[in-house]
């Protein structure tokens, strides 16, 4: 288990001395060892991370790519473990965890595991990085009040209200043929819940209102992200009936396409 959760860590290590057997020595590992696991991360990932040159190993181009992702994870892990333990040394609780897309879509499942099976009772939440950004947006449409916006999945959600929610988008990602440091532009899938009344006629009205302001928009600045293009990806909100409580609810889905940093 030890290599499995480690490796990220042990990558840096690598990064930091430029050698596998001085990695070894700081981290009290086998030369083998790190090699073995280096290499089952070359094998996950599908590229070759290193190098080898004289006395010690250098990153190849692909590895310097993936460099700071691999940074935030270890970053994410660090911080998975002191939050935990600041929940006044209990095991128990909600832990919500802000992070990139990237790291949440290829990454954070296995952070997540590892602290699950050592931290069982306590909740985790993964957030999207910026999608506080995206609920003031929403909140600023007037739709719903602004304490009815919220991120994620909720417990006992108040009527009038509009969750905001990552969607998992399908196929590869979007990468220009030069490489990631080429790609200028990227999609963030967004997913918004309208959780209104037992009416359906308000809620349906309540539904039409947001999607028809989301259509009209021609131009948009998230934060500081100017976002290039709003793509709708359902002709209209789609009816997801009501939930156990008899409110009706509906969904929309929408794509922000926007320019990398």
């Amino acid at each position: 288990m030890r290599e499995q959760k480690d490796r990220y860590e042990i990558f840096l290590k690598v990064c930091e001395t430029g050698s596998f057997s001085k990695a070894a020595e700081a981290l009290n590992y086998t030369q083998s060892g790190i090699s073995q696991m280096m290499a089952g991360l070359e094998e996950e990932l599908g590229v070759q991370l290193f190098a080898r040159i004289n006395r010690g190993v250098t990153l190849t181009d692909n590895g310097t790519r993936l460099l700071p992702y691999i940074r935030e994870l270890a970053n994410q892990k660090t911080r998975l473990r002191q939050a935990a333990f600041n929940i006044n040394h209990k095991v128990e609780g909600k832990l919500r965890v802000g992070s990139f897309s990237s790291i949440t879509t290829l990454w954070m499942p296995e952070v997540v595991h590892y602290f699950k099976e050592h931290y069982p009772k306590v909740k985790i939440e993964i957030l999207d990085g910026n999608y506080d950004e995206i609920r003031q947006w929403i909140a600023e449409l007037g739709i719903a009040a602004d304490e009815n916006v919220y991120i994620g999945k909720l417990d006992n959600k108040k009527q009038k209200s509009v969750g905001v929610y990552g969607r998992a988008s399908s196929g590869p990602p979007h990468t220009a043929l030069g490489g990631l440091e080429h790609t200028t532009y990227d999609t963030r899938p967004i997913s918004l819940l309208v959780h209104w009344t037992k009416s359906k006629g308000e809620s349906e009205k309540a539904a039409y209102g947001l999607f028809d302001k989301l259509r009209e928009m021609t131009s948009l600045t998230i934060g500081e992200t100017p976002i290039r293009h709003l793509c709708l990806m359902v002709p209209e909100p789609q009816d997801v009936g009501t939930d156990d409580s008899g409110i009706y609810e509906y969904v929309i889905w929408l794509d922000l396409i926007y320019q990398r940093k």
